[in-house]
């Protein structure tokens, strides 16, 4: 997928319903970086810009990125004293070793080239500066479960997306001079109201129940907290030959 269909997806995405996640999970995101006031911290693919909202009430000077145009004005009305652009994460506009934090929640899969992307955050990440990344697990036991019981798992609602296990994304971080730190699991929680009319009870209830009981590495997503380190990363870098290199 070309950059340009990548962005008109987004576009299109923004514009109606967009991508949101828990507040709570945002707070959580920026409290396992621990930032310290007046650093820089930098959440590339920042979609609505909670985590940058949340960056900047501990007093850090936030800054955002994100391929739409809409989801950039929505992240200025959320989060209206972080320095939010438009542009492609995969060349980053900011010089090397200008952040000493660095986010990117649940989109390097879905970027044309995430091995670029990735090592681009690298790139701007000051020496022995912390990100923290989410990623997608390719064994959901959700998604187990569908198969089993339809044979067919459900789609994504993104227009591209790539999936690894726990110890594949974690090989792909070390490859880019990542060193992970902790891993955590992350299943979405359930939502109980809609708006101001409550959902079903008995569904929150299932869902927190499974949640609570999924196997870490039948998780939903990965939670990586990283360093980067001084290490060589890996040349000649294309999504299409690295990112299934697994050993």
């Amino acid at each position: 997928m070309s950059v340009e269909s990548l962005k008109a997806s987004y576009e299109e995405i923004y514009r109606t319903h967009g991508i949101r996640d828990h507040l709570a999970f945002y707070r959580w995101v920026v409290a396992l970086l621990r930032p310290e006031a007046g650093r820089r911290f930098l959440d590339v693919a920042c979609g609505e810009g909670d985590v940058l909202a949340e960056a900047s009430r501990r007093g850090v000077a936030a800054y955002g990125i994100d391929i739409a145009e809409a989801a950039v004005a929505r992240a200025r009305r959320n989060a209206p004293h972080a320095t939010i652009i438009a542009g492609d994460a995969e060349k980053l506009p900011w010089g090397s070793e200008s952040f000493q934090y660095a986010t990117c929640l649940g989109s390097l899969e879905n970027m044309p080239h995430p091995d670029e992307a990735l090592a681009e955050i690298r790139r701007v990440l000051a020496p022995t500066g912390r990100a923290c990344f989410v990623l997608p697990n390719k064994y959901w036991l959700g998604d187990v479960l569908e198969v089993a019981w339809r044979g067919e798992e459900a789609g994504s609602f993104q227009p591209f997306e790539r999936q690894g296990t726990c110890q594949q994304w974690r090989r792909w971080l070390a490859r880019h001079g990542f060193q992970v730190r902790a891993v955590y699991r992350y299943n979405k929680r359930p939502s109980l109201f809609r708006g101001h009319k409550m959902k079903s009870i008995r569904k929150f209830a299932w869902r927190s129940l499974f949640n609570s009981l999924c196997p870490f590495y039948l998780s939903w997503s990965f939670v990586y907290l990283c360093e980067k380190i001084h290490a060589h990363p890996i040349q000649n870098g294309s999504a299409a030959s690295q990112y299934w290199r697994l050993e």
